[in-house]
């Protein structure tokens, strides 16, 4: 142990070189201990350094997806504009329609022979028919119009995916 060390000049020249034995490998294992300190030092700063360099990315990704959803949700906006614009349209034509339909009515009162109100009932049923089949149409761009936002939408989805997982 260290109790040598107190003698000071009383100590025998073997306990010295003892002593000196001992300070030189306790040196060399405190050397040794310094080298894997700086050896680990240096491969945290590797491991912080891709760390910060895989969220820079990961950033820069989610950045890049917050501008995706931005653009898909103008978008969206603009085909509900355009749904609205269509929907007046479809309520003017409804009205047209309508009128019409009140013209028929009125020549099927005014008329009184069999064979005048049996016309005026086939440019009713005429005029029926052509509603329906308006409003059919409209049913129809609507429904379309939804798919394609909901396969723009998950087609965005399945994109975003593959890069998050990449």
């Amino acid at each position: 142990g260290g109790g040598a060390a107190g003698g000071g000049a009383a100590m025998e020249p073997l306990a010295v070189a003892k002593f000196a034995c001992h300070v030189r490998g306790v040196a060399q294992e405190l050397l040794a201990r310094r080298h894997e300190v700086a050896r680990l030092r240096g491969s945290a700063d590797e491991q912080l350094q891709r760390c910060t360099a895989a969220e820079r990315g990961l950033e820069a990704m989610r950045e890049e997806s917050r501008e995706q959803v931005l653009a898909l949700k103008s978008e969206a906006e603009e085909l509900q504009k355009q749904l609205k614009h269509e929907r007046i349209a479809h309520a003017d034509c409804k009205a047209q329609l309508e009128q019409a339909r009140a013209e028929v009515q009125a020549v099927l009162e005014s008329r009184t022979s069999e064979l005048e109100r049996m016309q005026a009932q086939q440019l009713h049923h005429r005029v029926e028919m052509e509603r329906a089949q308006l409003e059919n149409a409209d049913l129809r761009k609507t429904i379309a119009d939804q798919k394609a936002l909901q396969e723009a939408c998950e087609k965005e989805i399945g994109l975003l995916k593959v890069r998050a997982a990449a």
